[in-house]
């Protein structure tokens, strides 16, 4: 099970249709969760299941924000790696 569902994502991006359902399970999902580890120090899959709402919510957050510019790098996604949302994440392990 991965860091968040497709249908939270969807709900969140306000997505009707099943069209991107691919894309968001296989890419944006997997993106975000991988950056959320990687911002943590943690080893990938580590957070297969959210360690709290908050990295939940993140990735949540990092998926709406690339279904809405995939050309995001890095730095664009900053503000979500270094928001309070990580805080517990952070200090999980």
């Amino acid at each position: 099970m991965p860091i968040t569902t497709l249908e939270k994502v969807k709900v969140s991006a306000r997505i009707d249709g099943d069209e991107l359902d691919g894309q968001i399970r296989d890419v944006l999902i997997p993106a975000a969760q991988a950056a959320i580890e990687h911002h943590c120090g943690v080893a990938p899959g580590t957070f297969d299941r959210p360690p709290d709402a908050g990295a939940e919510l993140c990735a949540i957050a990092i998926c709406t924000h690339l279904h809405d510019n995939p050309t995001a790098g890095r730095d664009d996604l900053a503000r979500f790696l270094n928001s309070h949302l990580l805080d517990q994440a952070r200090t999980w392990t």
